[in-house]
């Protein structure tokens, strides 16, 4: 009972041995026509949180039971076990309860038509693949003195770190506190917020990286940990199977962007059309679709606003001709010059998206791409943009950057539009950038 008893104070509280990566398997899903429903002993993990979620009819709350046939009679888990409306149950059970169950695990609620079992689950803590030590030591954070691993000794560590990995501290308490997780210039990490409660044996919080934004950060910048009446002693990289290294990508509201990386990455499935720049001539830029892009290259994105998570991938495809120069992290381009010519992507006053041409040093904002060229490709008419064609090497058509004409217009799949938004068409034939 002392062990259940801490294991939900535990829970209650939000402090430690619970783990962040934890993976749910349904055991039963369907309609409860009222009859026993019965769970494989195999299904069940000691420790593992079971949670029932039921179909509410009437009343203030309902009776369940779960229980088990030992050869000779009937053992209950639960006896009729009061649940309030609205509310589903968890609970779990320790290895010696799982092997007093010969075979299944019952369950069945009271028969006065107010409740039937919706679901069962149950979530069961995911073992990583890998442990590595990113800090070890004592540091207390009392009055808010914050703990930096931000040098470049922790950041060559946490560089490796991947999105579905979790950041494992180990601390103590001598009364109720909190552990902050934090950028390295002090922000807080969305989710990295725990109170903890007083505990004089060593335990552990885990934060799980879930989005590539902020894995990216973490990798980039390290982490700082601040807070309250807490003696961190670890800090530990915990890495899983399904853990994969991402990139986040953001698309404005215009519907095609510039980019560069510092990391190969794989666009197939991501909705995104990916070009270089393959060749350049007075007024055009020519592109050429590619599902990969190369480290420290430039490309041109087309795809709806919004930001995606893309995979990193140890093979992409090299683009031999590339006029688009990577701008991996922000910093200046250079006006042009005789021979050496720079190109910012950009929207005029009159709206009109393209490429023009650089006449002062610019600042361009981090993971974006500029147009380097060693001839003036400036259109004739100085004020226009030099204009992009989108080429299509399977099928040889292409199209200048345009508004659409009367001719029919289809997606690239070869669907039919009525009235396209902001992307690319099938328009008489040519491929076309809808604005």
């Amino acid at each position: 009972m002392r062990k259940i008893t801490l294991f939900f104070l535990m829970l209650i509280m939000g402090v430690g041995g619970v783990n962040a990566k934890t993976t749910s398997t349904t055991l039963w899903e369907g309609t409860d026509d009222g009859s026993d429903i019965f769970i494989s002993k195999t299904s069940l993990v000691a420790g593992a949180t079971i949670t029932l979620e039921f179909n509410w009819l009437t009343g203030d709350g309902a009776q369940f039971s779960c229980f088990y046939w030992d050869g000779s009679a009937w053992q209950n888990i639960y006896n009729w076990k009061w649940v309030d409306n609205g509310k589903t149950f968890s609970f779990s059970l320790t290895q010696d309860q799982i092997d007093a169950i010969p075979s299944q695990l019952g369950f069945k609620t009271e028969v006065l038509g107010k409740l039937t079992f919706k679901k069962i689950s149950i979530n069961t803590n995911v073992t990583p693949t890998s442990s590595t030590s990113v800090w070890s030591g004592s540091h207390d954070l009392a009055s808010w003195s914050g703990l930096g691993l931000t040098g470049s000794t922790y950041r060559d560590i946490l560089k490796n770190a991947k999105k579905g990995d979790v950041l494992r501290v180990t601390y103590t308490s001598d009364e109720a506190g909190q552990i902050n997780f934090c950028y390295g210039d002090w922000s807080s990490i969305t989710g990295g917020h725990f109170s903890v409660a007083t505990i004089a044996e060593p335990t552990t919080i885990e934060f799980e990286i879930t989005t590539a934004s902020i894995l990216e950060r973490i990798q980039n910048e390290g982490i700082i940990f601040n807070g309250t009446s807490a003696l961190l002693s670890a800090v530990d990289l915990l890495t899983y199977d399904d853990s994969y290294d991402a990139v986040a990508v953001t698309i404005g509201s215009d519907g095609i962007a510039t980019f560069s990386s510092s990391k190969k990455l794989d666009f197939s499935g991501t909705g995104i059309s990916v070009y270089y720049a393959s060749a350049v001539e007075e007024g055009i830029v020519r592109l050429t679709e590619t599902e990969t892009t190369w480290d420290w290259q430039g490309y041109i994105l087309v795809g709806d606003e919004g930001t995606y998570e893309v995979p990193v991938t140890a093979s992409a495809s090299y683009p031999s001709v590339n006029f688009l120069k990577n701008r991996v992290g922000s910093g200046i381009v250079t006006a042009s010059t005789e021979g050496t010519y720079h190109y910012i992507f950009a929207k005029n006053s009159s709206g009109v998206i393209g490429f023009y041409k650089l006449t002062a040093d610019h600042t361009l904002g981090a993971k974006k791409a500029y147009l380097e060229t060693t001839t003036d490709i400036t259109p004739a008419t100085p004020t226009k943009a030099v204009s992009l064609v989108f080429s299509d090497e399977t099928t040889g058509i292409s199209s200048v950057q345009a508004a659409v004409c009367e001719d029919q217009v289809y997606t690239l799949s070869g669907v039919r539009v009525a009235k396209p938004t902001r992307g690319l068409y099938i328009v008489g034939g040519r491929k076309v950038f809808v604005k």
